[in-house]
């Protein structure tokens, strides 16, 4: 009867130590809850992964309640699941969080209620799906952009086709020798609108479809020069203020070469360059800036200028399609520069200067180009 006993010692030890290896070492944060405290659902046990989701010690989550963590509807009170839980339920529910930190975040739980020694608890199983959510955000988008990029191939095309007759039109009538001034300034004022339509179209379809990067080896302060050339001597720059934008050049002799598409490139430069030269309307100063950040391996692009700057509630909006402050802008200059970094994997942001004027921010990785590699998204 001893050897018995012992034997069955041994096994509820043993069960037990499995029991606690599983608990301490699962990937989920699991929780137990005092079920018979129903005003607060104190924490009774958790596990380090517990304790890693929400940025607390173990020690520290013990000292906590249901509502020092989850977000309820009514402040301070335990959500109403809980309720439910305590009535034999078993819930499965997607909720927001909060970590010690105050970030709040998207959590999937699973549990229901258990009695152990004649008390009951709530045992939860959670997991940080914020991840998750992102990306079926961004797939989500994707398979909006690609609908967005069929439709709008095909509204290109007919509309291109309508917009082609419309402007022979007016050739024909512009070469008429009897037309009045009047009549020859409305015409031209009509192809003027044409031309803007047209330039439209093309935004929009490089916005919704852009076109396949093809990779090289580039010179990224090569193409930034090539890009101040050609904008700031574009034609549709006043006269005026060629003379007015002080140029300021602060890039590296050593900047690596990396691999990267170069006209993308140019066109993102370009851009970011005209809207600078745009917010300067009584002249300023344009700085262009490269470095290189071993560490990380980052080649580093800063076009800063001392214009208006953006308005602190436009900041998020600048990157979102058809979002300008500009009276002839179509919102689509600063989109189509995003998707074009982000083909060349690299990232784009903006902030306001302290003094003044905006900087913008490229980042691209180092990239080598090896025999016999094909660089292609």
């Amino acid at each position: 009867m001893a050897d018995s006993l012992k034997e069955k010692m041994y096994l509820i030890e043993e069960s037990e130590k499995c029991y606690r290896m599983l608990f301490e070492k699962a990937g989920d944060a699991i929780f137990f809850y005092d079920a018979e405290d129903k005003d607060k659902f104190s924490i009774v046990a958790a596990n380090q992964a517990a304790a890693n989701m929400y940025g607390y010690s173990v020690d520290e989550l013990l000292r906590l309640s249901v509502t020092d963590l989850h977000v309820s509807d009514i402040a301070k009170k335990p959500p109403g699941f809980f309720r439910h839980m305590t009535e034999g339920k078993w819930i499965n529910q997607e909720i927001t969080c909060r970590k010690k930190d105050g970030t709040l975040f998207s959590v999937e739980i699973s549990g229901g209620s258990l009695v152990c020694e004649g008390h009951k608890y709530i045992v939860t199983f959670e997991r940080d799906v914020t991840e998750r959510k992102e990306t079926e955000k961004a797939l989500q988008r994707a398979e909006q952009l690609k609908i967005v990029g069929d439709l709008s191939a095909g509204f290109a095309h007919e509309l291109k086709n309508s917009l082609a007759g419309v402007e022979a039109a007016i050739e024909v009538l512009l070469s008429e020798l009897v037309i009045s001034d009047d009549h020859r300034s409305v015409l031209l004022r009509m192809s003027q609108e044409i031309r803007q339509v047209e330039l439209l179209i093309k935004d929009l379809l490089n916005f919704a479809r852009p076109s396949r990067p093809q990779f090289s080896l580039v010179d990224i302060n090569s193409i930034l020069n090539n890009a101040m050339l050609f904008s700031l001597e574009n034609p549709s720059l006043p006269p005026e203020k060629k003379g007015t934008i002080k140029i300021v050049k602060k890039c590296d002799a050593d900047l690596p070469k990396t691999v990267a598409d170069p006209m993308q490139l140019q066109q993102v430069f370009v851009n970011l360059i005209i809207n600078s030269v745009d917010s300067m309307p009584g002249g300023g100063s344009l700085t262009v800036e490269t470095s290189y950040e071993p560490a990380r391996k980052l080649l580093q692009v800063n076009i800063s200028d001392t214009g208006t700057g953006i308005r602190r509630e436009y900041m998020d909006k600048i990157f979102e399609p058809f979002f300008t402050t500009k009276a002839e802008g179509t919102g689509l200059g600063l989109p189509i520069s995003k998707r074009l970094i982000e083909q060349n994997n690299g990232h784009i942001s903006a902030d306001n200067n302290p003094n003044g004027g905006t900087t913008f921010k490229v980042s691209l990785p180092l990239k080598r180009l090896e025999e016999g590699d094909r660089y292609e998204i």
